[in-house]
């Protein structure tokens, strides 16, 4: 094969695999905004679950 073919097609192979890569962390990133708005019993991680009235987030109207 002549260079310059090989040159283009690594670079076409590098773009898709970029491409793919930022594919899937958007994937990944809808399934983490999803999992964050389950009920607070869900069990996501510990820091993310509703702490009730001591929650520092939680405002009082008074």
């Amino acid at each position: 094969m002549e260079p310059k073919l090989i040159a283009v097609v690594a670079l076409a192979l590098t773009a898709l695999h970029f491409i793919l890569l930022f594919a899937i962390a958007s994937a990944l990133g809808k399934i983490e905004r999803h999992l964050r708005h389950l009920p607070s019993g869900t069990p996501v991680r510990a820091s993310d679950r509703d702490m009730g009235e001591h929650d520092p987030r939680r405002r009082r109207d008074e």
